[in-house]
């Protein structure tokens, strides 16, 4: 019985010493959820800032990010309506749709100033009233079929500019169309616009539309086109992972915009699969590099909407967009 006891007494010693070597191990690290970083292919210029603040290893919050790629802009505003999502690459009009419509979104910043040319075949055109018509009307093709260069240059119409017509389409259709002579006039955003003016001989540059908006209206040659927005619970959550983002992307867009190689050389390699990099390398050249938060272009973001978008303003013009869209 002796020789029982002590070895029941030694188990229980044990078993205690174990449990308290135990209780006074630190607690395991909690587990940060991956973020999911929703982006096109398409897009290049508006997301560089973003890819250079991550692989320069400026948020390590981000280094196991979760990318999905949105095909159009239905698309997109559905994941911002059931909020799939931490952060969002996308145009403008589609953050303020989704917002308008409940969905848990801010804008952070806007990336994209630049992105609209007309481009035309014909040799002897110097203006976009040379490219009228016997009617008199300005037709042109565009894509994609949401472009909201549309509106703009309807704008610019109502400022005094020739009418316009436009047929919409869908990007391989309208490259297939171009190279064929089918179109000789267009409405193309970038990189696009490096593909069509590589692939259709003759075709080259008339003007900007940003520019053509400008001399209708003012300005100066720039319009907030789009930018990235973050989901209001990634606000509400890790305000300073918010903050740091727009800070770290503010940094790195001076550099990128000095050195077009680097910048082509922070989208991830996949994205080569949807635009060469030679490609996106001549893209800057019309499409520069700039982050600017949105707190700061309030006014501009919110006259840009209300020409694009016109369900974001009130019978009175205000805006009705939510109070809490521009972050911070």
């Amino acid at each position: 019985m002796t020789r029982a006891f002590a070895f029941c007494t030694f188990c229980l010693v044990a078993l205690g010493a174990a449990l308290l070597a135990q209780g006074q191990r630190p607690a395991p690290a909690e587990v940060v959820p991956t973020l999911r970083f929703h982006t096109t292919g398409q897009a290049t210029t508006p997301q560089m800032p973003f890819w250079a603040a991550v692989a320069h290893g400026r948020l390590p919050e981000l280094a196991h990010l979760e990318v999905r790629h949105w095909k159009n802009l239905d698309d997109l505003r559905a994941s911002l309506l059931a909020g799939q999502g931490d952060i969002w690459l996308g145009h403008l009009e589609g953050f303020a749709q989704a917002a308008l419509r409940g969905a848990p979104v801010r804008l952070l910043a806007v990336t994209g100033w630049r992105k609209f040319s007309v481009l035309t075949t014909r040799a002897d055109a110097r203006e976009l009233t040379d490219l009228a018509g016997p009617d008199g009307v300005v037709h042109l093709a565009v894509t994609p079929r949401e472009s909201p260069a549309v509106a703009v240059l309807r704008e610019v119409r109502r400022r005094g500019g020739p009418p316009v017509a436009f047929s919409l389409a869908e990007p391989r259709q309208l490259l297939r169309d171009a190279a064929r002579g089918a179109v000789c006039d267009m409405v193309v955003p970038e990189p696009l616009t490096s593909v069509l003016l590589d692939k259709v001989p003759g075709l080259r540059v008339l003007a900007a539309v940003e520019d053509l908006y400008a001399r209708a209206a003012g300005g100066d040659g720039t319009l907030p086109l789009a930018g990235l927005a973050v989901s209001a619970r990634l606000c509400a959550e890790r305000p300073e992972l918010v903050a740091r983002l727009l800070q770290a992307m503010q940094d790195e867009a001076p550099a990128l915009a000095r050195d077009p190689d680097a910048a082509v050389a922070v989208l991830p390699a996949e994205f080569a699969a949807f635009i060469d990099p030679a490609t996106v390398r001549r893209s800057l050249e019309r499409d520069p590099i700039r982050v600017r938060p949105a707190a700061e272009c309030r006014e501009a973001v919110r006259a840009y909407l209300a020409m694009v978008l016109p369900e974001s303003v009130g019978p009175d013009g205000a805006s009705l967009l939510p109070e809490g869209f521009f972050w911070p």
